[in-house]
């Protein structure tokens, strides 16, 4: 069936044709999983800082290893149960890695889908016998893909006709659409999306920031590449938004020897976004002793900001935890014993305040 081909079914078909079953569907799903070449990691960690739009040509020069592809049909809107057929859920999701084990670094995750037709082979099978509809789940190991790029619900990934296994081992799409990530696998920050896109066409501009700290982690673990780390930086503080990452970066730029002033402009970002962005304030109000503690540590003549910074925690008052890490800074790296007592007061008045309000809820025996 050409993938030209317009229109297609509304839900999932079977039909027998001779000795085939041809099974088609509103929604084939496709994922192959490449791994990366060292040589592909270090050209993609010198395009980010420019224009990302050449990995993909990047891509294309450089052979990747399929290391595992997933197949099948979505069952999410399919009447339950089906028409004829018993379902046999599998008793594992499927990963899509395909491994339990993984080696840290570059993945390219591509994901397609759309209206789809498979043709199994049964030989002179009866299927009006007793005939089962093979299901799973996909694990997308904890990876926040954007746009629903994977499915949430059940897949068919095969059938079962009289105790022989068809399973679906190639799709042909029609009205597809494609989507490809960038992952990196981090020992230290673990799985996730470097980049995403529609087909593949990479853009600088649409990269994470947790994906560019993974790969400045992969670069230094696997080749103690301290030169791209700080190159990448720049693209990860692009993509910051919250006080914590600012301080991530920070922190980094401290082990990366990078200069002074790169703390400081990430400090100045923090303390903007504290000032600023009043959607994501709860988030970022926890992480005012860490900000303090990189004023105290890192920037010169930076105690008048981090005394600051600690007196908002009393107004504030985000939480006892945030409170006695605050006082905790006031007293070590400030040497201000009264506001550190007050800080450390406020968190104690804050925990009694929790214990006595959740005595009230519990019910009584």
């Amino acid at each position: 069936m050409s993938s030209e081909e317009k229109g297609g079914p509304v839900t999932l078909q079977f039909v027998q044709d001779e000795d085939r079953c041809v099974i088609s569907s509103p929604d084939g799903v496709l994922i192959n999983v490449l791994k990366s070449s060292h040589d592909l990691l270090i050209a993609v960690a010198d395009a980010l800082p420019k224009d990302a739009s050449s990995i993909s040509d990047l891509i294309g020069a450089t052979p990747s290893p399929l290391i595992n592809s997933v197949k099948g049909m979505v069952l999410e809107g399919v009447p339950d149960p089906f028409p004829d057929w018993v379902k046999r859920p599998s008793d594992a999701s499927i990963s899509i890695f395909g491994a339990d084990e993984l080696e840290f670094g570059l993945y390219l995750i591509q994901h397609r889908a759309g209206s789809a037709v498979t043709t199994l082979e049964v030989g002179d099978t009866d299927l009006g016998s007793e005939k089962e509809l093979v299901t799973a789940q996909i694990d997308a190991e904890h990876i926040s893909l954007v746009d629903g790029g994977l499915p949430s619900g059940e897949l068919a990934t095969g059938i079962v006709i009289n105790g022989e296994s068809y399973p679906i081992d190639d799709l042909q799409f029609y009205n597809e659409s494609l989507k490809s990530y960038l992952v990196v696998i981090s020992k230290a920050l673990g799985t996730h999306v470097l980049c995403a896109s529609e087909e593949q066409v990479f853009l600088t501009e649409n990269c994470s920031f947790i994906g560019c700290f993974a790969l400045m982690d992969v670069l230094l673990v696997a080749h103690g590449d301290t030169e791209r780390a700080r190159r990448l930086l720049d693209v990860a503080a692009e993509q910051a938004r919250l006080v914590r990452d600012y301080v991530d970066l920070a922190r980094a730029a401290e082990l990366l020897n990078c200069p002074k002033f790169i703390a400081e402009a990430l400090a100045r970002r923090a303390s903007m976004a504290l000032r600023d962005d009043d959607r994501n304030r709860h988030l970022n109000l926890p992480f005012i002793p860490h900000l303090a503690e990189l004023y105290c540590s890192q920037i010169e003549d930076g105690k008048k900001q981090a005394y600051d910074l600690l007196t908002t925690l009393l107004a504030d008052k985000p939480d006892a935890r945030s409170l006695r890490e605050g006082a905790d800074v006031a007293k070590r790296l400030l040497g201000d014993l009264e506001l550190s007592s007050r800080l450390n007061d406020l968190a104690l008045s804050l925990s009694y305040d929790e214990f006595e309000r959740d005595s009230f809820e519990t019910p009584d025996d």
